[in-house]
């Protein structure tokens, strides 16, 4: 509330010369091309080769200048990868590959390896064994460049000088079940999965200044994510057809980490749920009309709480309930 509209209009064209809100300049520029071949002779079966190159370059500029905060990053990365599609027989199908990945904040090139066995059991079931790795690039992510109010001003995340590549190393298998018959079909897809995190991203706090709380983006221990997701399908004769699914999932680092000073370190992920499911249910009543209902449920989840003045209330964790 103000005084007098001189003051409202001083407290306004204060606000104007130094508003609260930045400005995002962000483009990409992707190209990239891609070779098959098709061998029928393969040794036994037949096999379709594949070769491709991809570049992309991604610049952004971000800044919000009333809290001293700026992003102004061009990333680029040249990559190559090559494939092997073999169908053994019928029943047999083996997936090899591998991806090479040059980034311009990195000194080396990266490559990922994948491996993949399909199983054909009659003509309704399958089996899938996967493995393969993976990588992300020390370089500012959209959730870095998200700036959370907290404790009356505002968190800042900024990128270790020793920020190094985190790599993943995955493994998964799952059975996927179809059964049509003349009038409906159901399925349902059974994954488990298990991902090895080398060097892991996390933020650690580096004390508060005048705005607010600040973070540094850090290499962890390493961490793990393993569950296991239920995915289910069905379909009337046109006229009604569901997908659901629903995951169990388990988020730790190797060793606890630090998330506010002052706080017990933790191994779980924070804000990672560890159940979560959709629902998508759509009607067809007549030929140009239909109803989709759709739902998405998250579980409880840890979270980290700033308070605005540690003297009435201290930092606390919190476990958030479930909701739909």
């Amino acid at each position: 509330e103000y005084d007098s509209d001189s003051a409202f209009l001083e407290a306004e064209i204060s606000h104007l010369k130094d508003p609260p809100y930045g400005h995002t300049d962000n483009s990409t520029i992707q190209g990239g091309m891609q070779l098959n071949h098709r061998i029928q002779d393969f040794i036994i079966g037949t096999n379709v080769l594949t070769a491709g190159l991809e570049y992309i370059v991604d610049d952004i500029v971000d800044s919000i200048p009333h809290y001293n905060y700026g992003t102004n990053q061009k990333t680029t990365n040249k990559a190559a990868f090559l494939q092997s599609d073999w169908q053994i027989s019928r029943a047999f199908t083996f997936l090899a590959g591998v991806r090479a990945d040059k980034h311009n904040l990195l000194d080396r090139a990266i490559f990922s390896p994948r491996l993949s066995l399909l199983y054909r059991l009659r003509n309704y079931t399958q089996f899938r064994l996967t493995w393969g790795t993976g990588f992300r690039a020390p370089e500012a992510f959209d959730a870095d460049m998200h700036i959370a109010f907290a404790g009356g001003g505002v968190s800042r995340i900024s990128l270790d000088v020793n920020l190094k590549e985190e790599r993943s190393n995955s493994l998964s298998g799952s059975v996927n079940f179809d059964m049509p018959q003349e009038k409906y079909i159901f399925g349902f897809t059974l994954e488990g999965f298990y991902t090895r995190l080398t060097d892991a991203f996390y933020l650690q706090p580096v004390g508060a200044d005048d705005l607010g709380e600040q973070f540094v983006k850090r290499n962890g221990p390493g961490a793990t994510v393993k569950g296991v997701t239920l995915e289910l399908r069905a379909n009337y004769n046109k006229m009604a057809q569901l997908e659901a699914g629903f995951t169990l999932q388990s988020s730790l680092h190797a060793e606890a980490v630090e998330n506010i000073d002052g706080l017990e370190a933790k191994r779980e992920f924070l804000r990672s749920p560890n159940d979560y499911g959709y629902m998508v249910l759509m009607l067809f009543p007549a030929p140009k009309i239909n109803i989709s209902v759709n739902s998405v449920y998250t579980g409880s989840m840890l979270q980290a709480k700033f308070s605005p003045d540690e003297s009435m209330a201290s930092n606390e964790y919190r476990t958030a309930s479930s909701y739909t």
